[in-house]
């Protein structure tokens, strides 16, 4: 028969008393640990994550005793996986004796919470380690004024926890404790399962949960200090991750490197340094990530350093490579300001170490990115302030939209006030922030920043010029608050400059075609031409990085939010001949196992317009035929290879030959309905390194259910799960599984062919 949740939590206390009586008894000040609130109504497990919710407002309502010091939740937790301790095990001696070591804690509390119909009852056990029972009490109330018994248990617990002490309660302690968390019971429940889903690691879960709360409730300030800790740790965690996973397929691809030896054994000693763990080696390992990521990414004075393998190895490999490695520099750089250069550029050290005298100019570096500066020790300061004015580089390595590129320069002109940065530098920094907050539409920004310029202005021309300034601002906002689109406006006014559009043609474009509630036909057709995706492009869709690595004038995106992010690319093609695939590579990072989700809409979206002139119908409306007929193939590409490598000359025929062509797995959706699986090697190469065709081995296929209504153009959802060799695609609630010869490892793409539209949505790669 299974023991219930209090019986649990007092065997844990009990043995907790047994095997550590001596070890508390040391400490100067209380150390406690809370453990999270087990749920005691059976058949509720939704309401599970609710004790995650309470264990944390209490750890921040108890650190405001005074000589009492909190067990941080994350720390907690990381602890107790380790011990692979689940709540509802009992909790053998080592697992106990290795709590007591590890956290060094003096008292322990635990708890349980019932909701059942509109009530609630919390139940909690403060324990001191040596042996005393400190408190064990139970409140009860109304399930929506959960605050008033949270409050009440903290109270209690508080004032045992200050009488363990010795010491009083202090005013402000009190007012603490007093000041609720949120009344909002739904918000206290979706706060709750952010915590959950940060527990088991499925971290955008847990971000989208706590933004919500925070949205369900504006003055819930712990859950909007968790979304912060949280946005911090989840940023470590994935920048460490894409490091590591870069680096293992990096360091395969470096040990089959034979031709290059010398260059390929100082890449991979500075790959040893990167992966360093532990504080004592943290000098040493910025530097080996920032030498690393100004080589791969070619940066600056660096360009040329690996010419040798940019000639023969994927280029686009590399230069993903160069954005893990800025990710990993960059959340180091940022938790050390000001010792580290915050932006990726190599001013402050150029080139690599040589491989005959490695150590001696490995350690230069250090000296030169930590103490020195360039050339100079006391230009350092000058050096980070001349860095800082142009962070743009640093922001596509580190894959940010524009609305977070000029974020980023607002960072760099905070951090150059803490330098005390002169006159000049912020002048110049504040001009081009006016510039980018404009671009960017923060026009009331831009127009302060100006106001702030014009006072103490006596220059007649200078006036004039700040003037005109704030002249465009009004103009862009009055666009924006007049029209009868306004997102469609915004839009056009986000991207419209970056398809070659100066203030002027821009504004009379959007104030002729795109004021009433439907755009005609040349705002429309305008709107499209700038949603454009041309080879090489790079966009966020749905939150994933995309580069359009093949486009042929057959992409674009949905409607976009900023000049580099849209939720949707839709994909058309009028020729029923045209052979030349399109390709999208997805995330950047090579990958082992992996889920990737979708949708497909086949039925042209009431915003899309084909390009060229016969697509300009006044009546705004389309014309019939414009958008083809047919469902294009729409592929998956897993696995890939060599993604981005050049031909290469053979030495006896002078003749360019593909020596290393793409190659991967294939999961394709036909237009007949069917799911094919095939391995692949490209087959024909083009001009300009234009892959035009590849060979197919066929491994499997399966079928995909007709849909239930909506007819052959219903959205379709796509489910591809990669596990080792095992390959599982499920579309319309059908799964077929698919076995590849070995296991699929690489990056990730997707490969759009024949005559057709469709729009690929809601994308998600974990």
């Amino acid at each position: 028969m299974p023991s219930s949740p209090n019986r649990r939590a007092s065997l844990l206390v009990l043995l907790l008393l047994a095997v550590l009586p001596g070890q508390v008894r040391a400490q100067a000040t209380l150390r406690v640990a809370v453990l999270d609130f087990t749920n005691g109504a059976a058949g509720a497990p939704e309401l599970d994550p609710l004790g995650k919710g309470l264990q944390s407002m209490l750890i921040t309502d108890l650190s405001a005793v005074q000589n009492v010091t909190l067990v941080e939740r994350e720390r907690l937790q990381e602890v107790l996986n380790e011990l692979d301790f689940q709540q509802s095990d009992y909790i053998d001696r080592n697992t106990a004796n290795k709590l007591g070591e590890v956290l060094g804690i003096t008292h322990l509390l635990t708890g349980s919470f019932v909701v059942q119909g509109e009530t609630m009852r919390l139940d909690a056990r403060l324990v001191a380690l040596q042996g005393e029972i400190l408190l064990a009490t139970d409140v009860a109330g109304d399930k929506d004024a959960f605050f008033e018994l949270e409050k009440d248990l903290a109270g209690a617990l508080a004032k045992k926890l200050a009488d363990a002490g010795g010491i009083a309660l202090a005013p402000k302690a009190r007012a603490r404790l007093a000041t609720i968390h949120t009344a909002d019971f739904g918000a206290f429940r979706t706060f709750s399962e952010g915590l959950a889903a940060f527990d088991r690691a499925d971290y955008d879960a847990a971000l989208d949960r706590l933004r919500a709360a925070t949205a369900q409730d504006e003055d819930f300030d712990l859950a909007r200090l968790t979304l912060a800790d949280y946005e911090r740790i989840v940023g470590r965690l994935r920048a460490r991750t894409a490091q590591l996973e870069t680096g293992r397929k990096e360091r395969e691809r470096l040990e089959a490197d034979q031709e290059r030896a010398e260059l390929t054994s100082v890449l991979a000693r500075l790959w040893e340094e990167a992966e360093r763990p532990g504080a004592a080696a943290h000098r040493r390992r910025v530097t080996a990530l920032y030498l690393l990521a100004i080589a791969y990414g070619n940066v600056g004075t660096n360009r040329g350093k690996l010419l040798e393998l940019r000639q023969v190895e994927d280029r686009f490999a590399l230069q993903r490579t160069a954005d893990a490695l800025a990710l990993a520099y960059r959340t180091e750089a940022v938790a050390a300001w000001p010792a580290l250069p915050p932006v990726i550029t190599d001013r402050f050290w150029r080139g690599l170490p040589e491989a005959p005298t490695f150590e001696q100019d490995f350690a230069e570096a250090v000296d030169h990115l930590f103490e020195y500066g360039a050339d100079h020790p006391e230009n350092r300061v000058h050096y980070f302030l001349m860095d800082m004015k142009s962070p743009r580089t640093t922001a596509r390595m580190l894959h940010k939209d524009r609305a977070a590129e000029v974020e980023l320069l607002e960072e760099m002109e905070r951090r150059a006030r803490e330098l005390d940065a002169p006159k000049y530098w912020l002048d110049d920094v504040d001009e081009a922030l006016t510039e980018e907050l404009r671009a960017v539409l923060r026009l009331d920004e831009s127009t302060r920043r100006l106001a702030a310029r014009a006072r103490g202005e006596t220059n007649e021309w200078r006036m004039k010029g700040l003037a005109d300034e704030v002249e465009r601002n009004r103009q862009l906002a009055e666009v924006l608050t007049t029209s009868k689109s306004p997102e469609l406006v915004r839009e056009w006014l986000l991207i419209g400059p970056d398809s070659g559009f100066s203030q002027g043609p821009l504004l009379r474009l959007a104030q002729e075609h795109l004021m009433g509630p439907h755009p005609d036909a040349d705002g429309l057709y305008a709107i499209n031409r700038a949603r454009e995706l041309d080879t090489d492009d790079y966009l966020l869709v749905g939150g994933v990085p995309v580069w359009t690595h093949q486009a042929h004038w057959r992409l674009r995106s949905g409607p976009r939010t900023d000049l580099r992010r849209a939720e949707a690319i839709r994909y058309t093609e009028a020729k029923p001949d045209a052979q030349t695939p399109t390709l999208l590579l997805l995330g950047g990072t090579p990958k082992q196992d992996l889920t990737l989700r979708f949708t497909l809409d086949f039925a042209p979206a009431a915003d899309f317009w084909p390009s060229g002139a016969n697509a300009r119908d006044r009546t705004g409306g389309l014309l019939p035929g414009d958008v083809p007929s047919g469902h294009p193939t729409v592929g998956v590409l897993l696995g890939l290879v060599d993604v981005d490598n050049k031909k290469q000359k053979n030495p006896h025929t002078e003749v360019d030959e593909l020596v290393r062509p793409t190659q991967g797995a294939l999961v394709q959706l036909t237009p007949e309905a069917r799911l094919e699986f095939s391995t692949f090697v490209e087959s024909e190469r083009g001009s300009y390194d234009r892959k035009d065709a590849f060979a197919l081995t066929r491994r499997g296929d399966g079928p995909v259910p007709k849909p239930a209504r909506g007819g052959p153009d219903a959205p379709l959802d796509v489910v591809v799960k990669v596990r080792g060799a095992t390959v599982s695609v499920t579309a319309r609630g059908h799964t077929s599984t698919f076995a590849a010869p070995e296991p699929v490892q690489g990056f990730v793409g997707l490969l759009l062919q024949g005559a057709g539209y469709v729009e690929i949505s809601h994308l998600k790669l974990d």
